[in-house]
């Protein structure tokens, strides 16, 4: 994933100056209500804290840019 992670580092800083890194990872959701489901886990550094309405504006765009709909996102800052 190093190669998309820097990819959507680039497109992010363009749309985002404020971004301060990206990390991503594979990951497995395990729950009482899922077992074992594959999704991706982004967590995004950001120098000022973002809104709600921005924060799921970005989630939006990653599941559309990943074309992945199981996508957690954490935001940092």
């Amino acid at each position: 994933m190093g190669d998309a992670s820097m990819q959507l580092y680039n497109e992010l800083k363009i749309q985002y100056p404020d971004l301060l890194g990206i990390t991503m990872s594979s990951a497995n959701i395990v729950s009482s209500l899922k077992k074992n489901e594959p999704a991706v886990l982004i967590v995004l550094d950001f120098a000022r804290a973002k809104p709600i309405s921005e924060k799921k504006k970005i989630e939006g765009w990653l599941k559309v840019r990943l074309s992945q709909s199981n996508i957690d996102v954490v935001f940092r800052k």
